[in-house]
């Protein structure tokens, strides 16, 4: 490795090494700081592990992160409150589609993980003790409930706004034949996507044209 190469490297791991730093050098807050020491390892571990990557990969802000533990917290675990249903997002903020799956282990576990903790030692290490799979559970049957209730609606709101995206394409198409040829449906989504404006992928996209 050149000394360039080497100088490099040794630059972005001592960035890193700096961001870290200032994510644990603040009162925890459910995304930023340190978590109490009497947390176990196990849940410290699995806290940097989900925390970084939706932060540095996701591309989530810390305030944006915080909105979204908050949302998954009032939906599932806050007692004595209404829950509300969570309506996911289609893309993370890096573009990527969402895994809905991911983005309930993610979120979930980082919103569980800030109740147990505001709780206190001994009812958070209780319920810490319980497992995430508990939540997994009761998860399960809140989702069910809010899906029969809003189902139907979110398909139908989602229906329509298909329909729009298929106006658009064969407007487009009308203008430009080759958009409608084999090869040409890459090109036509993308420009749906820019004309409409959608938060929606390009895959997304190209998936719901007729």
């Amino acid at each position: 490795m050149s000394s360039e190469g080497g100088s490099s490297l040794r630059e972005e791991i001592e960035k890193a090494f700096e961001v870290v730093k200032e994510r644990n050098s603040q009162q925890y807050d459910g995304v930023l700081g340190t978590l109490p020491g009497w947390v176990p390892e196990w849940a410290k571990v699995q806290f940097h592990s989900y925390r970084n990557r939706l932060l540095d990969i996701r591309g989530y802000s810390p305030d944006e992160l915080r909105k979204w533990i908050t949302r998954y917290s009032n939906a599932f675990l806050r007692e004595g409150v209404e829950h509300q249903p969570l309506m996911y997002p289609t893309n993370y903020p890096n573009g990527q589609p969402i895994d809905d799956y991911c983005f309930e282990n993610e979120i979930g576990f980082l919103s569980w993980l800030e109740c147990c903790v505001r709780m206190g030692e001994v009812k958070g290490l209780e319920r810490l003790g319980g497992g995430f799979a508990a939540l997994g559970i009761q998860r399960q049957k809140q989702q069910i409930k809010f899906a029969k209730a809003h189902g139907e609606e979110l398909s139908e709101e989602r229906r329509k706004e298909w329909e729009r995206w298929n106006c658009e394409a064969e407007r487009l198409i009308k203008t430009n034949p080759h958009l409608g040829r084999k090869g040409g449906k890459s090109e036509l989504a993308r420009r749906i996507k820019d004309n409409l404006q959608l938060s929606d992928s390009e895959r997304t996209i190209r998936r719901r044209l007729k």
